[in-house]
């Protein structure tokens, strides 16, 4: 490779709309050089893992899991995010995909992929292919949905979506989860930012047309997906390189139920562990910081998972050194931005001084 990653000061690029002094806890003053050759890698990652997801037998495999037929959903996702960990001799590692991930309007203006207005276009791509299969009249509103909005961490990108709506003349409006929503008028899509990826608590909201909805979830984000995307058997409709390169790209994930808890306990610095249906770094453990109790509470449970410990990077942001993955926003298989985020500490994190989301600038 060209030079080894690094990191550079930078001034945050942010959208006119964007308070800066709400936002600051967001944006780090870095940006992180990549080498062109691991970038060409990541977008091949992603494609690959798309071109595997859109596998009839995998999709009936994967939604049949919880419940769901095949019917009814657009071929591609929408608010697909993949998250990766570099090794710079292996290249990236995928540590996990998010289906309803926030910051890509939040980092339109910064790293690499397709300019401001490509973004905007295929966010208005995502939205008019989920309403097509509804086979209903015109689409008329876009709601933005989420238990207490004004609470969230991102709810500024909430507002650069309604503007967003907006301009491309549709209704607009921030709806709280927990109050109780107007009937379907048969010209309504909800963006859902809930994360009660299977309604659970929001029975009302299964009828209505949701993107991302329960069954992209299922689809891409259970954390179990990552076992069968390694599997050959679910691999037989890809070429050669692309099977070779899922299992390059992706750790090795199992469920903790295929060994006993004797073997995690003495295999356990190795591993990494968190829920099967699980968001951000919620109850996640790092194998060498566990106790014993806790690793036999979560085996207990029976819903975890294990993943091939795979370290952040590490670079140096001044005198200091922060930790990083990078995220990339993808479409059909696109990546539409590859943004990444540094912190502090065992997971990633929006709360360390002098980190957050960086630009990412191709080298």
């Amino acid at each position: 490779m060209s030079m080894p990653l690094h990191l550079e000061p930078w001034s945050p690029r942010l959208h006119p709309m964007l308070d800066a002094d709400r936002l600051h806890h967001l944006m780090a003053p870095w940006r992180v050089l990549l080498p062109a050759a691991l970038l060409d890698r990541i977008r091949f990652s992603v494609a690959c893992l798309e071109a595997a997801l859109r596998q009839p037998d995998l999709r009936r495999h994967l939604l049949a899991r919880h419940g769901y037929t095949a019917t009814g959903l657009p071929a591609a996702g929408g608010f697909i995010c993949y998250d990766f960990h570099l090794d710079e001799t292996q290249g990236p590692r995928l540590i996990e995909i998010n289906a309803n991930a926030g910051g890509l309007l939040i980092n339109r203006d910064q790293g690499w992929g397709r300019d401001p207005q490509g973004i905007e276009e295929a966010i208005v791509e995502m939205l008019k292919a989920r309403w097509a299969i509804q086979q209903r009249g015109p689409l008329k509103r876009v709601l933005i949905l989420d238990d207490a909005p004004e609470q969230q961490f991102l709810f500024a990108e909430f507002l650069l979506y309604q503007d967003l709506f907006r301009r491309h003349h549709w209704e607009s409006h921030i709806v709280d989860a927990q109050a109780p929503l107007a009937d379907d008028d048969g010209q309504t899509l909800i963006y859902n930012r809930l994360t009660d990826f299977y309604l659970k608590d929001h029975l009302d909201l299964r009828q209505r047309v949701l993107l991302p909805c329960p069954q992209t979830h299922a689809l891409y984000a259970d954390k179990r997906n990552l076992i069968d995307l390694r599997n050959p058997a679910w691999q037989q409709g890809l070429a050669p390189d692309q099977s070779q390169q899922l299992m390059s790209c992706i750790p090795d994930m199992r469920e903790m139920s295929s060994a006993g808890l004797a073997w995690w306990w003495q295999e356990r610095k190795s591993w990494f562990f968190k829920p099967a249906i699980g968001y951000g770094s919620k109850a996640t453990y790092a194998g060498d910081k566990m106790t014993r109790s806790t690793l036999e509470a979560i085996y207990q449970r029976g819903d975890y998972v294990a993943q091939e410990l795979q370290p952040a990077s590490r670079l140096k942001a001044g005198d200091e050194a922060m930790k990083m993955d990078l995220r990339a926003y993808a479409y059909d298989g696109e990546v539409l931005r590859l943004v990444a985020r540094l912190y502090r500490g065992q997971t990633t994190n929006f709360r360390t001084p002098g980190g957050g989301f960086a630009p990412v600038h191709v080298v």
